[in-house]
This record gives C-alpha cells, structure tokens and sequence, in this order.
C-alpha cells in the first residue's frame, strides 16, 4: 500500500490513550500497512489493535483490487489496439516522446480518479450515516474491553449482539464499563451480563460515566446505612 486512510474518528476510538500510546499505535498502524507484519505492542494501544488491524485490511482490500481493475482495463485497452503505434504518433502530432508522456499522462489521471472515486464507496456510507458510526464506535468498544477485562477477543456474534442493543438503546458509552463489571463478576456469559446490566442502567435513565458513578454512589450508600430506602429513591430521581 502507498497510502493508509486514518478517519477523523481515530481520535474518539483512542481518547483513553496517552499521547505516546497513540503515537506507538499510529506508527504501528503506518508500519503494518508498509510490511504487512504485525507489531509488537505492550501498551493499552494494544487493546485496540484488532480493530485497526481490521480497518488496514480491509483498506488493502479495496486497493488491492483497484490495482486489480487497472491493470485489467489496461490489458484490455492494449489488447484491443488496431492502430500501428506510427498512425497514433502522427494523429497527436507530437514527437514519440511526447505521446508516450501524454498517454502516461492519462493514465495516472485515470488511476487518480478511480482511487477518488473508490474511497467515495468506500467511506460516504459510514463516514456520512450517524447510526453507522455509532455501531463502529460500539464494535471498538466491545473489542477493546474483552481484551482488557475479558482477555481474548469476542466472536463476530457477540459483537453484533451488543452492539445492537446498546445503539438501540444509546447506552453505547457504558459498554465497557457493562463488560467490565461482568468480567469481574465471573458471569457465565458476558454478553447476557453485560446486556442485563445495561438494561438496568437505561431503566434508571443512566445514560453516562457520570451518571453511573452517581448511581453507584447512592446504591453504595443505602446499601451501607447512609441513606434510607426513601432517600436513596429521591437522589436516584435525580439521576434520571
């Protein structure tokens, strides 16, 4: 590959980085692109390698069969050429140099505006759609918290699962706290656990960090004494 495409979302996927974990990623991203090796990385970015593993991927797909196309198209145009390369030379009248130059001319225009054309396929449907970017965010999300809490990756199915409830219900942003909690919970199926949890939270109207640490806090403290069941319920009306 000649180029790696880096979406502005790279920024919100690794917000929870340190600017050096971030840079390790970047150049690793860069570096796997160029050789096709996978790094060697010991920070928190690699959590969220699959997940740019899988963007490098599929962008190596994508020009893979541009040059693909090309060199197709290519053959085909030369093949089907019945003129003597002479008649050309004088129907440009121009020198055999400055057609040769010309004709490259063309075709890197025509290379140029294929790779235009093919990134508008490739990015406009996720770029430009709202609920799709939400979905990534959440597969992002599922991938780096089962690494983290979990300690190998989810299935294909498990993503999708929680994925799609969590876009459903806009409780995208606790996702990895909801793993989390069912890891250290030992919970036989982090998904159902997980999914159970963040049922309960958008119950409660809990819809961010904030407002689950608040939730927690008042749970912790009926719990403990500190505040009777009423006055647990009046703080947890606040919280929705």
């Amino acid at each position: 590959m000649k180029y790696l495409k880096i979406f502005v979302d790279f920024i919100e996927k690794t917000k929870s980085y340190t600017d050096a974990e971030v840079g390790r990623l970047t150049r690793a991203m860069l570096s796997y692109a160029n050789t096709g090796e996978d790094p060697d990385l010991r920070g928190n970015e690699k959590y969220i390698w699959d997940a740019m593993k899988v963007d490098i991927d599929h962008q190596r797909g994508a020009y893979d069969d541009l040059c693909r196309r090309n060199r197709i198209n290519g053959s085909k145009n030369g093949g089907s050429q019945s003129v003597p390369v002479a008649t050309e030379w004088e129907r440009a009248g121009a020198s055999g140099t400055q057609w040769g130059e010309d004709k490259e001319k063309k075709k890197e225009k025509k290379l140029i505006e294929d790779e235009e054309e093919d990134d508008e396929e490739e990015v406009s449907p996720r770029a430009c759609d709202p609920v799709l970017r939400q979905y990534d965010k959440a597969a992002t999300a599922i991938r780096a918290a089962y690494m983290a809490s979990v300690g190998f990756p989810p299935t294909r199915g498990e993503i999708n699962r929680l994925s799609m409830a969590a876009v459903s219900n806009g409780m995208v942003d606790l996702l990895a706290e909801a793993i989390d909690q069912a890891a250290r919970n030992g919970a036989r199926s982090i998904p159902g656990y997980a999914l159970a949890l963040l049922e309960e939270w958008s119950g409660q109207g809990i819809r961010t960090q904030k407002d689950l640490v608040r939730y927690q806090r008042i749970m912790q403290q009926a719990q403990d004494g500190d505040l009777s069941a009423m006055e647990a319920y009046e703080q947890l009306k606040g919280v929705n």
